[in-house]
Formats: C-alpha cells, structure tokens, sequence
C-alpha cells in the first residue's frame, strides 16, 4: 500500500509540475531546420524528422519526441544545437548513465552528462532515509553528507539559462522519481525540456 501511494503520488506531483510547462511556443522555421541540415547531415530529414527538430528547437518548454530503434532521432536532433545556438540559447544532452551521454554528444555535437550529474549540479544528493533511498535536496549552505562541501547553491557545471533545452536521450529509461526533479529543475531554471 506504501509504495501503490507514492508511486501515485509521485506521478501526481509530476502531471503538477508539467501542467508549468505546457504553455504553447513557437517552432523553429521549416527552411531553417533544412538549411541547418544540409550543412550537418548526410541524408535529408524527412517530415517527421524535420517536425521534431523544429520543436527541439523552438520554444515550447516541453517536447516529446518518440520513435523505434533507427528512426533517425540521432540524426534530427543534431541539428537543434545549432538551431538553439542560432537563439542564443544552448543544449545539455542528459541520459540515465553517463556513458549514453557521452555517446549522445559526440554524435550530436552538444554538451553532456548524466541526469544524476545534472541533479547533483543543483543540490540533489541520493541518500538513505528512513523511507528508503531517495533523492534529497541540498539548502543553500548545507554541508554535503559525503564530502562535507557546503552547497553553495551556484552549479559549477550544467548552468541552465531561460530559454536553454534539456534533451534527455534514452528517457524512457529514466524513473519517475528523478523525472520529477528534473523537471523541479527546468522549473526553476526557466529551461525547456525534450525527452527522447
């Protein structure tokens, strides 16, 4: 019954915290997703690619992009760092291990890192509680259980800017619990978010 009511919980605050997310953007133009495209890819995007990559790239603060094994997600989404970039905006690619994200960024061109090195830039630490391991977050001043370091509050790596996007690669690896604190923290930060 315990775990039924977080679990349920869990996707609750979750729907809560996307219902900030959800105000309608703008999407990148089609000639300008094509013309990037051109210059970074060997093979045209189709329609579908194109379509994705315009709201990778746009400003809707949450995007879902879904597609089998092969169906060229790599491909559109290397073109929405330089359509970002074109904004004067940037892109983090995050995954659940660290190894899928470097794979990511090197394919892609964009900066990288696992979704636990995200959490952890801005304060979450994963510790045992009486409830069980969880995700636990740091105030500002509090020392780090591990390390002793004070949280200073300040990422030093993975600083995110409004307008900036998340692209979290291999999402539907990723659990509820930390979903939800990365959306807390494009929340906060003022960043949009596309799940892969």
């Amino acid at each position: 019954v315990f775990r039924a009511y977080t679990t349920i919980q869990a996707r609750n605050d979750l729907e809560a915290l996307y219902a900030g997310l959800k105000r309608p953007g703008e999407r990148v133009l089609e000639g300008t997703i094509r013309g990037i495209d051109d210059q970074v890819n060997e093979h045209a995007l189709d329609g579908q690619q194109c379509a994705a990559a315009q709201l990778i790239g746009g400003t809707d603060r949450l995007v879902t992009v879904v597609g089998p094994a092969g169906a060229g997600k790599t491909t559109m989404v290397k073109v929405a760092p330089v359509a970002l970039m074109q904004q004067g905006r940037t892109m983090l690619v995050v995954a659940p291990a660290k190894n899928a994200a470097q794979v990511a960024a090197a394919e892609i061109g964009a900066d990288a890192g696992s979704i636990h090195a995200l959490l952890h830039a801005y304060g979450y630490r994963w510790q045992d509680t009486a409830e069980g391991e969880q995700w636990v977050r740091l105030q500002v001043g509090d020392a780090d259980p591990r390390t002793g370091v004070r949280y200073s509050g300040v990422p030093e790596h993975f600083r995110l800017r409004r307008g900036d996007r998340v692209v979290v690669d291999e999402a539907g690896m990723m659990d509820l619990y930390t979903a939800i604190h990365l959306a807390e923290v494009v929340q906060e930060t003022a960043a949009g978010i596309a799940y892969v």
